[in-house]
């Protein structure tokens, strides 16, 4: 009989066990699925904000070396309006919608073709124009007070009161101290680098005045010539220009449509330095 009852107990033991053990395993999966705030945060990833997509003419320029810093930069709010200009093709032109403070320039063929640009200031004569892919383009520029004058190919210059003078061409700055030898700079991939030993030979040529002939008055001394490498520039109220930037003046027009309209007369070709020499 001992037996018997043992026996007869086992079943309810063994419900017991079960009973434990299913409780013993709700509970784990309840605490499973219901994790702590602090690992919640830790695992659930924050939702990212997207960022806006700049235009073109709202992302920021390349900063300009420090050794740039003496030299006076134009406003690019003062070239606000519509401009006829010379175009990169020797002989033509194209028409500059300049707005957004002197920011965004909208560029305009004589065939009605529009391209949108980024406008900067790459050194203080020299304007940078970066399209919608990124590619940049340069053009040396000067103001002779209301007056603009800019050429892809051309050459142009400012000085300061100490006596130093800036020279931008297309592809280099170069400033040319009262004293001491020149500084050249190139710009690459948004670094600006100075250059270890410039290309061209540079400086301020100044000659005196012929002396005076016997009873007349003495004659004024020639004005002083910028040399950079092969072009000389003249100055012009405080800026330099050579003869390519000197006859590239902007036109500045009331609108669009009058800038169109100008596009469509012909224009007079700019002296290019790639041009063969006029016979005789």
């Amino acid at each position: 009989m001992p037996r018997l009852a043992a026996w007869a107990c086992a079943p309810d033991l063994h419900l017991r066990s079960l009973a434990r053990l299913a409780l013993a395993c709700s509970l784990v999966l309840a605490c499973r699925s219901e994790s702590p705030p602090h690992r919640k945060a830790a695992t659930e990833a924050a939702p990212r904000e997207a960022k806006p997509k700049l235009e073109v003419w709202q992302r920021p320029g390349i900063a300009m070396p420090d050794a740039f810093a003496s030299f006076p930069a134009p406003a690019l709010t003062d070239l606000v309006g519509a401009w006829v200009v010379a175009s990169d093709i020797p002989g033509q032109r194209e028409l500059w919608l300049i707005e957004a403070q002197g920011r965004k320039l909208t560029v305009v063929e004589v065939g009605g073709r529009r391209r949108v640009h980024g406008l900067s200031l790459h050194s203080p004569c020299t304007l940078a124009l970066v399209d919608e892919g990124g590619r940049k383009q340069t053009r040396p520029f000067v103001r002779v007070g209301e007056q603009l004058f800019v050429h892809p190919e051309g050459v142009a210059g400012l000085s300061t009161a100490e006596g130093q003078h800036l020279a931008c061409t297309r592809r280099t700055t170069t400033i040319v101290p009262a004293s001491g030898p020149c500084r050249s700079f190139d710009e690459m991939l948004g670094v600006w680098s100075e250059i270890a030993a410039p290309r061209d030979a540079c400086m301020l040529e100044i000659i005196a005045a012929p002396p005076a002939a016997a009873g007349s008055p003495p004659p004024s001394a020639p004005p002083p010539t910028l040399v950079i490498g092969e072009q000389r520039l003249t100055q012009r109220e405080g800026a330099w220009l050579d003869p390519t930037l000197a006859a590239s003046e902007a036109l500045r027009v009331a609108d669009e449509a009058a800038g169109l309209a100008l596009l469509a007369k012909p224009a007079e070709v700019t002296p290019s330095r790639e041009a063969p020499p006029a016979p005789g």
